[in-house]
């Protein structure tokens, strides 16, 4: 004592000769304004990170509510229609980050790639009772979608079937039965090697 950088206490240097070639400039990270705005420099990263995504979408849909009225309940109404949509993304980091030499960030390769799915959908409502003693409407319904998807996922079809009671005004009774599913995302079918960490037990 007193410590190097104090008064009376020496020089601060870095203890690296090629980083001092380099340009290298010390600072007491300990207490507020003590580093230099040439240590600062020094010990300054600017990482970015750059992010693309875009999503194309067509869509041809012929729809009728009315389309026809066998036992005068109510009219028959159905959608058709084909989909197409691509999904693109991008993640660059720059070298730092790539490193993982940034607090806070993981090391992370780059991240690109897309993939397009093509769709074929139908809907149909069909009302059975209208008007009637504990049937102020009885309607039942169903839909069916068939997507190929270009990547992993492949051909899948997905489809509900349901019922809408109303016994009397301002009560419904509805029950519904559907497969979905969700297909994965740009990241999680293209992301590049990454650092993680195992999570706690529980």
């Amino acid at each position: 004592t007193p410590w190097a950088g104090e008064p009376g206490g020496g020089t601060l240097v870095c203890s690296d000769a090629g980083a001092r070639a380099a340009g290298c400039t010390p600072g007491n990270f300990m207490g507020p304004e003590n580093m230099s705005s040439d240590a600062v420099g020094y010990a300054e990263i600017r990482a970015s990170n750059l992010e693309k995504s875009s999503t194309q979408d067509a869509q041809l849909t012929f729809s009728n509510g009315n389309l026809i009225d066998p036992w005068g309940a109510a009219p028959i109404g159905d959608a058709f229609g084909a989909e197409y949509r691509r999904e693109a993304g991008e993640n660059i980091p720059d070298s730092d980050l790539s490193s993982g030499d940034v607090a806070g960030f993981n090391a992370s390769d780059p991240t690109k790639g897309s993939y397009s799915v093509t769709e074929l959908f139908a809907e149909l409502n069909v009302p059975i009772l209208m008007d009637m003693f504990l049937a102020q409407s009885l309607d039942v319904n169903a839909a069916y979608r068939y997507s190929s998807y270009s990547n992993e996922v492949g051909d899948v079809s997905t489809y509900a079937a349901g019922l809408q009671w109303t016994p009397i005004g301002g009560l419904m009774f509805r029950g519904q039965y559907q497969r979905a599913i969700r297909g994965p995302s740009v990241a999680e079918l293209y992301l590049g090697q990454t650092d993680n960490f195992s999570g706690p037990p529980d």
